[in-house]
C-alpha cells in the first residue's frame, strides 16, 4: 500500500486513490461522502457485501503487473412457500 501511494499520481494529489475500493455516497445531511477501503494481498478470497444502489469503485494497482478480478453479482431473497393449501 504506502508503494502504491508514493506514486507521483498519487503523492502529488488530493485524492490519493491508487489500489483503494471506494464507496460514494451522500451522508444524512448531503453531503457527499466516500469511504476507501485499502485493498492489498491479504484481501484476496475476500467477499465485501453491499446494497446495489451503493456507487462503488475499484481504481487500479500501479506497481503490479497481476490480473485483478473482481466478480458482482445480485442476490435475491425468495418469497417463502406457503405454508397454507387450498386442496
Amino acid at each position: 500500500m504506502n508503494e502504491e501511494l508514493s506514486l507521483p499520481n498519487c503523492k502529488n494529489s488530493n485524492a490519493p486513490l491508487n489500489s483503494l475500493f471506494e464507496f460514494i455516497f451522500t451522508d444524512f445531511l448531503g453531503r457527499i461522502v466516500s469511504n476507501k477501503i485499502n485493498v492489498d494481498k491479504s484481501y484476496e478470497g475476500t467477499i465485501i457485501m453491499f446494497p446495489s444502489a451503493l456507487n462503488h469503485t475499484v481504481h487500479p494497482f500501479y506497481t503490479s503487473d497481476d490480473y485483478r478480478i473482481s466478480i458482482s453479482g445480485n442476490l435475491v431473497v425468495a418469497p417463502p412457500k406457503s405454508i397454507i393449501s387450498y386442496q
